[in-house]
């Protein structure tokens, strides 16, 4: 039945929360989605992992209070070498032909110049001896 209902609708948000400390202002981003209408998840439930987090609805100028704080540090990290990538750069350096790329991959794979996690690449260290 699902599949016959409407998809569901997000609003994309940024909340920005301000406050004060004792060295000045603070400032905290939270970015994420808010459902607007929930379609085919009224019928299937809300998905419980998602990559976007789902904010409750705020409005502008409401007071806060923190439930819970923990302070985080995220590192980005490079974008893994998808085989998608790699025949891209494979046509922009005029190596090989469609026909071959797969053979150039199995190549590559074979020789342990890159090791396969996944659907992604990653280029492998090789130690110092």
């Amino acid at each position: 039945m699902a599949s016959q209902v409407t998809d569901a609708q997000w609003d994309a948000t940024a909340v920005l929360v301000s406050g004060q400390d004792g060295k000045g202002e603070l400032v905290f981003k939270a970015t994420g989605r808010v459902l607007v209408f929930d379609g085919h998840f009224r019928v299937t439930g809300l998905p419980n992992a998602s990559e976007e987090a789902v904010l409750p609805p705020v409005e502008e100028g409401k007071q806060l209070g923190a439930l819970q704080f923990e302070p985080i540090q995220n590192f980005t990290a490079p974008r893994p070498l998808h085989g998608s990538l790699l025949v891209r750069k494979l046509e922009a350096e005029g190596i090989g032909r469609p026909s071959t790329y797969a053979q150039i991959i199995q190549v590559i794979q074979n020789r342990k110049y890159v090791e396969k996690s996944g659907t992604a690449f990653t280029q492998r260290t090789w130690a110092k001896s």
